[in-house]
């Protein structure tokens, strides 16, 4: 893994997850529209069929990639799963990491049914603008990347944290 650059290798790794992301989103919304005169019961079922055979060929196709060696541990033992939590240079970063994310996880539901009911938006509706939020994270992931490997990721995770209000 490139040491100078390492946000930035993972910044566009996640652009592409986060695309795929957007592209699913965009999918669901056509055809939730294409399909809105259907019974509720029968395009769910579809869709339930439809995830669970993308999820087992996920899996079968994760049998065909290789498994690199693992030459962090072959000396010591790894560390305890515990181990961030009693580490001071990360117990902050965790604190952290969990409060947002319960945070946003608490929250997401709501707004969709927010969405949903009380502004009456229609799925499709619904599922585009999810597709704009993934796109636009998977359009600015590598300048994040980038910019905290500039500045380094305290001041990119303040800034983010400082600025989530716009986009959640």
């Amino acid at each position: 893994l490139p040491r100078d650059n390492l946000n930035e290798f993972w910044a566009v790794r996640r652009r592409w997850a986060t695309l795929t992301n957007a592209l699913s989103m965009l999918a669901a919304a056509a055809y939730f529209w294409y399909f809105k005169d259907v019974d509720v019961k029968v395009t769910y079922t579809a869709v339930a069929l439809v995830g669970a055979a993308a999820g087992i060929l996920d899996i079968l196709l994760f049998l065909e990639v290789p498994e690199p060696d693992s030459l962090a541990f072959k000396d010591h033992q790894p560390p305890p799963p515990t181990a961030p939590f009693t580490a001071p240079a990360f117990r902050g970063m965790v604190w952290y990491t969990a409060f947002f994310s319960f945070g946003v996880m608490f929250a997401a539901p709501y707004f969709q049914l927010y969405v949903l009911k009380v502004l009456g938006l229609p799925l499709h509706q619904v599922l585009v603008l999810w597709f704009f939020h993934a796109l636009g994270g998977s359009l600015f992931s590598q300048r994040i990347g980038r910019l905290a490997d500039r500045v380094g990721q305290r001041p990119v995770i303040i800034l983010c944290t400082a600025l989530k209000s716009l986009v959640v």
